[in-house]
């Protein structure tokens, strides 16, 4: 439907974390079911980037929010943001005067924790790591558990969708236009009003390459009107690289994997449903902020030549075919296999990426390359990351917890930095947490959009989501988009006067 004879103060092309459904799906609702959701295309658009030639030429696929809510309600709801509502923290590991009280979006910690994330922050300590009281301290570094978007009251995931649209989803100038596909912003008619594109880090700039705005070779050869000529849109594209080691434990009970036992799952959902508590009512909360030792950094930087930052992007974007994701998530464990995993990722990666269409059809989805592990120094420092991981495994702590020759992944303990390179290239993905392809800079210095989010050379068009970040942040990009919103509402609230 195309609905040519409405006009709007403002338009915002997105219903995603910073666009603002309601969606009462339990696997979005109950906060345990979180993985349930990964690489589901009735919940995400399931993109997949080129090839990658530092994965041993993986396509990786990311999968954005496809319901209203975006990413907010399909992520891991992990938090590390002072401007939310806190509830039911835990003082004597939070700090109080660190959080808001009045702010839309729920926090919490769970009051169900696995056994691993009992004992991580003794074996991290032993291991000569301090414990952090508060992660938003200042003092980041360290083991500590991280509150996850979840209601207290309700246990249940707290995200865009209903913490800021259902409350003003009745106010008589809010219309919600679902199942919409935005072709092009036509700039010369935007006039009197607004639009601000909150398409996420994929969706924005290929957005702003079918109105024109883009580099003028790609517009052109696709048959596309240059209308603000600017080579930035769609570059810069950066994201956390992770992967999982893991190991079978003792004890089922001490896995997520024991709840594929019907008998225990349904003991999971009556305490879920009865008292809110649980493995259902809890998301992934253990965290540890590891830097390396300093001593080592100039030594490994030194001799590592400038990376090819954006070498050319292959002719087509690769179809998403079952033959293709069968090899890239090879099944590699038998099932009933009960596992514990540590995710080790990369939170300062060098490497940048691309987001280009390859058609003017806004249909097709554009080419993402995010170049992954492309810099040497992001391959030496997460390979190191793999190593210790065998490290944080070895203690008797955490060794009890183990089957002594249980299965796991890698299948053997990493020793070298080699099979440290090796597993990376193999197994390394995505965090899900990709920016900056439409930054906030001074236009002369890479930018895309400026301090007021406004694109450069237009007058009332705006970007607002995760593209704009100049550099990715330590740790999940959600709470910061949410900030980011903010600040847009304020900016046209000020405009407004």
């Amino acid at each position: 439907m195309i609905y040519s004879e409405e006009s709007f103060d403002f338009v915002i092309i997105g219903g995603g974390t910073a666009g603002a459904n309601r969606n009462l799906d339990p696997k979005i609702q109950v906060p345990g079911s979180v993985t349930q959701l990964f690489r589901d295309v009735e919940y995400d658009w399931s993109f997949n980037t080129v090839p990658q030639e530092s994965l041993n030429e993986r396509a990786i696929n990311h999968p954005p929010g496809k319901v209203f809510g975006g990413s907010s309600a399909t992520n891991a709801i992990g938090w590390n943001r002072d401007n939310m509502t806190r509830a039911r923290l835990d003082i004597d590991y939070m700090d109080y005067k660190l959080y808001g009280k009045d702010g839309p979006i729920q926090t919490a910690i769970s009051n169900f924790t696995m056994p691993l994330t009992r004992l991580l922050g003794a074996t991290l300590k032993n291991l000569g790591h301090k414990a952090t009281k508060d992660p938003i301290s200042g003092e980041a570094v360290g083991a500590y558990s991280c509150p996850s978007f979840i209601d207290p009251r309700s246990a249940t995931r707290s995200h865009a969708g209903v913490a800021y649209y259902d409350p003003v989803k009745s106010r008589p100038n809010l219309h919600l236009k679902e199942n919409a596909l935005v072709e092009k912003i036509v700039l010369e008619k935007l006039t009197d009003g607004s639009v601000i594109a909150t398409e996420s880090t994929f969706g924005s700039p290929a957005l702003l390459e079918l109105s024109g705005i883009g580099d003028p070779a790609l517009l052109t050869s696709l048959g596309i009107d240059v209308v603000i000529p600017n080579l930035n849109v769609g570059e810069n594209l950066q994201n956390h690289v992770m992967t999982t080691v893991t190991a079978e434990v003792l004890n089922p009970d001490d896995s997520l994997d024991s709840l594929g036992d019907p008998a225990k799952l349904a003991t999971a959902i009556e305490a879920y449903t009865t008292h809110q508590t649980g493995p259902l009512s809890a998301g992934f909360s253990a965290t540890s902020y590891l830097p390396p030792t300093p001593t080592p950094l100039p030594r490994l930087a030194n001799p590592i030549p400038p990376p090819r930052h954006h070498p050319p992007l292959p002719d087509r974007h690769p179809a998403l075919t079952q033959r293709r994701r069968r090899r890239d998530l090879p099944r590699l464990l038998p099932s009933g296999t009960n596992l514990i995993s540590l995710v080790p990722a990369l939170m300062h990666p060098l490497s940048r990426g691309t987001v280009h269409i390859t058609s003017a059809s806004p249909t097709v989805y554009p080419a993402i390359n995010p170049n992954y592990l492309s810099h040497p120094l992001d391959l030496e420092l997460f390979a190191r990351g793999l190593l210790y991981c065998s490290t944080v495994l070895a203690p008797q702590s955490l060794a009890a917890l183990l089957k002594e020759g249980g299965k796991g992944m890698p299948e053997r303990r990493l020793a070298t930095l080699a099979e440290a390179r090796a597993y990376a290239r193999e197994r390394a993905g995505t965090m899900f947490h990709p920016c900056g392809t439409c930054a906030m800079m001074p236009r002369e210095g890479g930018a895309v959009v400026g301090e007021r989010l406004v694109v450069h050379g237009a007058r009332n068009l705006r970007v607002v989501d995760a593209s704009v970040f100049p550099v990715i942040v330590k740790g999940p990009v959600t709470s910061s988009v949410f900030a980011v919103a903010e600040r847009a509402a304020d900016l046209v609230r000020g405009e407004l006067g």
